[in-house]
């Protein structure tokens, strides 16, 4: 499915190869300098920072199947939108494709780029109803996003120094979407995929890290009351004994918002 293309690093003149002819970008793993393709040359744009240490699902190299479609793993980008990084994985389809993998909140989400006209910015708020493709969405998250680090092939150039905009849309029948206000704005949809249809056949680097975290040790910042975790991925959890409304990063807790403690039992009780 994808045929790899030689050079050499502008910047240290280590191979570098792209194994999908539309990619426009790859890291260079000797000296992790972003370098561009364009129609005469290759130009080394920046160094990237080093990646941030995340329990990461899936490494550049990775084979397997999203949605019913076979996959590898060409590239991956690390974000930040002000509340800890997240990953999303640059995906080479059997069929010749591309798109990208994101995991957010536990949920997984496939997208591919399309063609449509979008929006600006200031006609995307929250909550907004729009029509794009032919498909009703709302605008459910909006906001900034820098990028920290990156790894392997990518379809855009990506500055290690960038930043821009972007609102998260959902549609009918479990439908994602993704408006990234860049020049151009450039739209990415498809759809939430269920656990078992991401499947995992080939590892290039062995067995996926688990990030542990010590969920005994935490206690509301507000109360220095405990607080049990149940699940790390969760980002918000309040506390019972104070009621304040806490943000969950990576182990620790930190106040979000002070409320008043609920007086109703809930009908039905948590646990």
């Amino acid at each position: 499915m994808l045929g790899a293309r030689q050079a050499e690093c502008p910047n240290c003149g280590a191979p570098i190869a792209w194994l999908l002819a539309t990619s426009q970008a790859v890291v260079c793993r000797y000296c992790q300098f972003s370098v561009v393709r364009t129609d005469r040359s290759l130009e080394a744009i920046g160094r990237v920072a080093d990646l941030v240490p995340t329990a990461a699902a899936f490494a550049v190299g990775d084979e397997g199947s999203a949605g019913g479609r076979d996959f590898r793993v060409l590239g991956r980008i690390q974000l930040d939108h002000g509340r800890g990084p997240w990953d999303e994985w640059y995906l080479g389809y059997a069929d010749g494709g591309w798109g990208w993998l994101a995991q957010a909140e536990g949920r997984w989400y496939a997208t591919e780029e399309r063609a449509a006209s979008l929006p600006s910015w200031e006609h995307a708020a929250l909550g907004a109803r729009l029509t794009i493709a032919n498909i009703e969405w709302v605008i459910t998250e909006r906001g900034g996003s820098a990028v920290i680090s990156a790894e392997g092939e990518l379809p855009y150039p990506v500055d290690p120094r960038g930043s821009g905009r972007y609102a998260d849309l959902e549609g009918p029948d479990g439908a994602f979407a993704t408006l990234d206000f860049g020049e151009p704005t450039r739209l990415f949809a498809g759809r939430e995929l269920r656990a078992e249809e991401l499947v995992l056949r080939r590892a290039a680097l062995g067995p996926r890290p688990v990030e542990k975290v010590a969920v005994a040790k935490l206690s509301c910042p507000d109360c220095g009351a405990p607080i049990a975790i149940h699940v790390i991925e969760s980002e918000r959890v309040g506390c019972a004994h104070c009621g304040a409304l806490l943000d969950h990063q990576r182990g620790t807790l930190s106040l979000f918002h002070r409320a008043d403690r609920a007086g109703a039992a809930p009908l039905i009780p948590l646990g």
